[in-house]
């Protein structure tokens, strides 16, 4: 039996719900191949990590955290990477929502690059 894909949080705030939206279908539109990997429930799996990566990195600005986006993302990453995810896929997705919670007013230009930015070349290559 297949598991069900994940619902979104109903305590994730609407313009991180709507920002995730713009970056999977950025996401989807740059690397094509990523549908015909995954399919129509890759896309909702993606939205959904996208949405807990725009919350995450808003409240590491807010709480002046941004080690807990960081662990957050290591994270993320070594769950996906273990399931075959790529390694530069998961990049890209970081440097989407650092450019879009900008675009979309989420976070200023240095408070994205600081907190979202800075994690990109710490994360471990591992696929």
């Amino acid at each position: 039996m297949t598991e069900p894909v994940p619902t979104l949080d109903v305590s994730l705030r609407p313009e991180h719900v709507a920002a995730a939206a713009i970056a999977t279908d950025r996401f989807y539109a740059e690397i094509p191949e990523i549908a015909e990997r995954y399919g129509a429930r890759g896309r909702e799996y993606a939205e959904h990590d996208h949405a807990y990566i725009f919350a995450w990195a808003v409240d590491a600005v807010a709480f002046d955290t941004p080690e807990l986006f960081e662990r957050n993302a290591l994270w993320l990453h070594s769950v996906l990477t273990s399931r075959g995810f790529p390694h530069a896929w998961f990049v890209h997705t970081l440097e989407l929502v650092q450019l879009v919670a900008v675009e979309q007013g989420l976070l200023s230009e240095a408070d994205a690059a600081r907190v979202v930015g800075d994690v990109i070349p710490r994360l471990p290559a591992m696929s």
